[in-house]
C-alpha cells in the first residue's frame, strides 16, 4: 500500500479495501458500495512578507550569520584586493588565482546554507536549517557553482552588453539597463530551475522557464518585486561601504564590510526563503522536478 492509499472497511459488507486518497468514489470489490478517502488539505503557505524575519527566527541562525560575517568580510576584502592587483604584484597570476580561490572557498560554505534554505522551505519546513559542518569542505564547490550558474544565466546578457557596448551613449546604457531588469525578473526562476532540476544548466531551459513563470503569474511577479527591493538595499549597502573605505580609512572600511556581509547574507537567506515559498505554494501547478 502506497502513501497515497488507505485501508478502509466497507460500511456495507465489512470487507477491507485499499482506497486511493484522491477524494473520488471507488467501488468496493466485494459489494460495489462507494468508498472514498478525502484529500487532506495542504497546510497554508506563509506569505512572502514573513521571509523578512526568517533568518532571525532561530538563535543558531543569527549566531551563524554573526560568526560568518567577520570571516567572510575579511576574506572578501583580501580576496578582492588580490584580484584587483595586489595578488599580481606579489605572486603574479598565481596571486589573482589565490584571490578567486579564497572567494570561491568561503562563498561555497555560505552557499551550502543558502541552498539548504531553498530546499527545506520547499519541503515544508519553516525553521532555518542547521549550520553546515565545515569538515565536509568537498561539498562546498557544488552549491557555489549552482549560484554562479543561476546568476550567469540571469545577468550575463546585461554584463556582456555593458562590456561590448559601453555606456558612452544613452541608448547603450538603456540596453544594458533593460537587460539587467530582465535578468532581475528571471533570477528567481533561474534559482528554482538550478535548485530543483539537479542540473547546473537547468536555468537554460527557457521554454520550461517561461511556461512556469506564466503558471506562477502574480505570485512570481510579487516575488520579483520583493527580491528587487532587497537587491536595491544590498547595492546601497555596498556603495556605503565603498565610501567608507575611500573617505574614512581601511579599519572602518573593514568594520563596515563585516556589517554589510551580515546584512547581505541575511538578504540572501530571505531571497532563498521567498523563492522556496513561491515554489511550495504552487508546486502542484508547476508539476516539475519534485
Amino acid at each position: 500500500m502506497s502513501a497515497g492509499e488507505k485501508l478502509l472497511p466497507c460500511p456495507r459488507c465489512g470487507m477491507a479495501a485499499v482506497v486511493p486518497a484522491d477524494g473520488d468514489d471507488h467501488p468496493c470489490a466485494s459489494c460495489g458500495a462507494p468508498l472514498r478517502v478525502d484529500v487532506e488539505a495542504d497546510p497554508a503557505t506563509p506569505s512572502l512578507v514573513t521571509a523578512l524575519r526568517y533568518p532571525f527566527t532561530r538563535g543558531s541562525a543569527v549566531a551563524f550569520l554573526a560568526l560568518l560575517a567577520p570571516v567572510w568580510g575579511a576574506v572578501r576584502a583580501l580576496g578582492m584586493s588580490l584580484i584587483d592587483g595586489l595578488g599580481e604584484r606579489i605572486l603574479g597570476h598565481g596571486g589573482v588565482f589565490l584571490g578567486v580561490l579564497l572567494m570561491a572557498l568561503f562563498g561555497g560554505y555560505a552557499a551550502v546554507w543558502l541552498w539548504d534554505i531553498l530546499e527545506t522551505t520547499a519541503a515544508g519546513s519553516d525553521a532555518p536549517p542547521s549550520t553546515p559542518w565545515p569538515g565536509e569542505f568537498w561539498e562546498w564547490g557544488r552549491p557555489f557553482a549552482r549560484f554562479v550558474a543561476a546568476f550567469a544565466t540571469a545577468f550575463a546578457p546585461a554584463l556582456l552588453a555593458r562590456w561590448l557596448l559601453g555606456v558612452d551613449a544613452p541608448w547603450k546604457g538603456a540596453i544594458s539597463s533593460g537587460l539587467a531588469l530582465a535578468g532581475m525578473a528571471y533570477y528567481p526562476m533561474a534559482i528554482l530551475l538550478v535548485g530543483f532540476s539537479a542540473d547546473w544548466t537547468g536555468a537554460l531551459r527557457l521554454p520550461t522557464a517561461f511556461r512556469s513563470i506564466r503558471v506562477l503569474g502574480s505570485d512570481y511577479a510579487l516575488c520579483c518585486v520583493f527580491i528587487g527591493v532587497s537587491f536595491g538595499l544590498s547595492t546601497a549597502v555596498e556603495f556605503g561601504v565603498a565610501a567608507v573605505w575611500t573617505h574614512v580609512g581601511p579599519w572602518p572600511g573593514l568594520a563596515g564590510t563585516i556589517v554589510a556581509v551580515f546584512l547581505e547574507l541575511a538578504l540572501y537567506a530571505i531571497h532563498m526563503r521567498a523563492i522556496g515559498l513561491v515554489y511550495r505554494a504552487r508546486r502542484k501547478d508547476l508539476g516539475w522536478f519534485r
